[in-house]
């Protein structure tokens, strides 16, 4: 399966210290366990290849996992724009929602 138009850093989102059963496999795709699931993922330009031991739901746990979903250009912008406002940055003042 293949979610395309992915902005994603696959490599640093599965590396960073978050993700503790992974393994990096020799095509450069990552194997990672989730509860039941063994997922595989690879990047293909800005597609992600997404393969499992079961394929049920597996969009949708899959950009959950990895909050794809997430517009984090748009809370990068609100966040410098109420920085420039307040001159007092913006950690734990990003409202909810």
């Amino acid at each position: 399966m293949k979610i395309k138009n992915v902005n994603l850093n696959l490599e640093s989102t599965i590396t960073c210290g978050q993700i503790f059963r992974f393994y990096k496999e020799e095509d450069n795709s990552f194997t990672v366990i989730y509860s039941d699931r063994v997922i595989n993922l690879k990047m293909d330009g800005n597609d992600l290849i997404i393969d499992s031991n079961n394929m049920d739901n597996i969009k949708e746990i899959v950009s959950n996992y990895l909050s794809l979903n997430k517009d984090y250009e748009c809370d990068f912008l609100y966040c410098s724009i109420y920085y420039n406002y307040t001159q007092k940055g913006c950690i734990n003042k990003i409202p909810e929602g």
